[in-house]
């Protein structure tokens, strides 16, 4: 024993282990830096009591070690096995909130631990189903209740959590949070890799930063059995929220947004898990959201839009992104949730949605969707530009919004789903069970078409209570077993645009300008383009395919349409406007319909290239429609009217019609049925 290298205060003590300083029978004088090698770590002579983590008593005399603490202590200094192998949770959870933590690869912990301000977690690996079935508090070994990481209660700063893998072999979910955090500012979570239901809970924070975040299921990369499910991340009374690289497989959503403000993601996706009735980003009660590049694939929806505990949505910009294979919309903005409660104003406002494509070939899928699921005053100012929207039961459906534009948009109705029809039967009832050869996916009471038959083809409306996976019943009364036909689900119209169906919400100043519209397999009575109800739609420059069944543009009791420049091909008519009520003849504040059909040309109308009709007496004349410049081409001699007025005698009036070129059997039709004061100019049959 050197009892001057034990007395010099100039120069350490070693010892190789703890145990060696616990037996050791001198007493060092205070203030003596004392070395423990298993430890790493520098200590210091004095008093105190011991705890065997970061104050050490000798078991030989009256003295204690205290950790020289550096200000970031690692779990080894104070006492973790930092073998990768032993627990090393419940020395972390000694060290919280006395000292800044850094946990490195070394440690492995299969507890909840709690952290404070100022923690690095970095090179974590947690591995096998230990993991999961140690974790205290767990009721089974199918996962657990609480977060591994665990922030809540005290408010926290300066938290950073990298390079963080999980993986395990128990064949069940973990199902609970990674991280959980709440009331903490500034947290970084980076570079992890799980197999977890959910990596992050965060709710009451702000400055989150997220990157490269991994979520994955069965797959080679983990070689590992999981039940899919869970979300990336839920995201709740946030703000200033960063991520990047946020990829999630076999999930039944991407994250979830609560009431959060300024939040930027860019390059995420997800693979949807079979079955999820969720959307990949659910956007609630958002503002001041910026999302571009990303790729989602299956769910219910890519993004969904929409109100959140009253809070409105505002400033939502959406880019460069594709979503495919949903079950029900690629986009839907919806306005839901104040009844009974109504505004106003509009709840979700300002969302600008440019180069996104939208496709699904799905049974009953709509590409993008502007609606009011309950009772509110819809959404204001929706812009979609340069996008692609391609779906089986319509491309884009607009319920409830004012000031919205597609501009440079292509829109494709894809054909539904058709069943082969093998049998009919008597249901008995004035009902006939229809069979199909394979499983039908269809629910009840809702519209198809039969075709192909002796005596059922129509559009009919299954039967409530009637489905099984092959047979359906129609209120169509047995005639005989035709045992041949298809039946597909009855699709709308490629882009619908009409008032709240729910609510007194209205839609108006609608523009659709540059867009394809591609209507041409669309079934009978419907239209690549149809308002009802609405007020002052412009339709500009687009071009529109329909069929001999359909028209082009169709506007059922609308108030002041515009219909400009626009090229039609194949429709049974081009323009068709109709009105069945007179208060939808006028427009707020005046009697004016100020109809304007202008510039347009197509080419191989069936019935009428334009018709402007009603079916009522109205109790005075209108006036102001205008009519120039439009050329229409019916190849077929024997058709009706290149313009044609179905109205009652001279109830419209002040009608300028001119500058016309008809290539029709009628060039114009009725024309005597217009008031005095209306004009016809420069308007033949060439």
């Amino acid at each position: 024993m050197d009892i001057n290298l034990i007395n010099d205060l100039s120069q350490a003590y070693e010892f190789p282990t703890v145990a060696l300083y616990k037996a050791f029978t001198t007493i060092f004088p205070a203030g003596k830096v004392i070395h423990l090698l298993d430890r790493g770590a520098a200590f210091i002579a004095g008093t105190g009591t011991g705890n065997d983590k970061n104050i050490i008593a000798s078991d030989q005399v009256s003295q204690s070690i205290t950790l020289n603490s550096k200000g970031v202590d690692t779990p080894r200094m104070w006492g973790a096995p930092a073998n990768g192998i032993g627990d090393d949770a419940l020395i972390v959870a000694a060290m919280a909130g006395i000292v800044d933590i850094t946990l490195d690869k070394f440690y492995y912990m299969k507890s909840i631990i709690g952290l404070p301000s100022n923690t690095s977690i970095t090179g974590l690996s947690l591995t096998n189903s230990g993991f999961i079935a140690d974790l205290p508090g767990a009721a089974d070994p199918l996962g657990f209740s609480s977060p591994l990481f665990n922030y809540s209660g005290v408010a926290t700063s300066n938290i950073l959590i990298d390079n963080f893998t999980v993986k395990h072999s128990d064949t069940t979910l973990v199902k609970t949070d990674l991280v959980s955090t709440t009331l903490v500012t500034d947290i970084t979570i980076s570079n992890i890799r799980a197999t977890a239901f959910r990596h992050l809970s965060i709710s009451n924070s702000s400055n989150i930063k997220l990157y490269n975040l991994f979520r994955y299921p069965i797959d080679a990369r983990f070689n590992d059995g999981f039940e899919d499910g869970g979300a990336v991340a839920s995201i709740r009374a946030c703000s200033n929220i960063r991520g990047n690289n946020i990829h999630g497989d076999g999930v039944a959503e991407l994250i979830d947004f609560g009431i959060a403000d300024d939040i930027v993601l860019t390059n995420i996706s997800s693979k949807a898990v079979a079955g999820s009735t969720n959307e990949a980003i659910d956007l609630g009660g958002v503002q001041n959201v910026v999302i571009t590049g990303f790729n989602f694939v299956g769910g219910k929806r890519g993004i969904l839009v929409k109100l959140e505990n009253k809070i409105k949505c505002d400033n939502v910009r959406i880019s460069d992104g594709t979503i495919t294979e949903f079950t029900e919309a690629g986009i839907t903005i919806d306005s839901r949730g104040r009844f009974p409660d109504v505004s106003l104003t509009p709840e979700i406002t300002d969302v600008t949605i440019n180069n996104v494509t939208c496709t699904s070939t799905l049974d009953n899928t709509i590409g993008f969707s502007v609606v009011n699921s309950e009772q509110t005053s819809g959404s204001d100012n929706i812009v979609l530009s340069n996008c692609k929207g391609s779906a089986t039961f319509s491309p884009l459906i607009i319920r409830a919004c004012t000031n919205f534009i597609a501009d440079t948009c292509e829109f494709t109705s894809l054909a539904m789903p058709i069943f082969d029809i093998v049998s009919f039967s008597d249901a008995g009832g004035g009902e006939t069970t229809v069979t199909t050869s394979a499983a039908h996916g269809y629910s009840e009471q809702i519209g198809i078409t039969i075709s192909g038959t002796t005596s059922y083809n129509g559009s009919l409306t299954i039967v409530a209570g009637s489905v099984t996976a092959t047979t359906f019943r129609i209120l169509v009364a047995f005639v005989a077993n035709d045992a041949t036909g298809k039946v597909t689900k009855t699709a709308l119209d490629t882009i619908n645009i009409k008032n709240s169906t729910v609510g007194v919400a209205i839609a108006e100043d609608i523009k659709i300008r540059d867009c394809i519209i591609d209507g041409s397999i669309l079934a009978g009575n419907l239209a690549p383009i149809r308002t009802t109800g609405i007020k002052r739609p412009t339709f500009e420059s687009n071009k529109i395919t329909s069929n001999s069944t359909n028209r082009g543009i169709y506007t059922v009791a609308t108030k002041a349409p515009k219909v400009i420049g626009n090229e039609f091909f194949d429709c049974l008519r081009f323009i068709d406007m109709f009105w069945d009520d007179e208060t939808t003849l006028v427009d707020t504040g005046s009697l004016l319909t100020e109809i304007e059909v202008r510039g347009n040309k197509g080419k191989n109308f069936v019935d009428y290239g334009f018709i402007i009709q009603w079916s009522l007496t109205p109790a005075s004349a209108y006036t102001g429609a205008i009519i120039n410049d439009n050329l229409f081409v019916n190849d077929v001699t024997t058709g009706k009217g290149g313009i044609t007025f179905g109205i009652t005698d001279q109830s419209l009036d002040v009608v300028s019609v001119n500058n016309n070129v008809l290539i029709a059997a009628i060039p114009v039709q009725n024309s005597s049925r217009l008031g005095p004061n209306s004009t016809i100019s420069n308007t033949e049959k060439v």
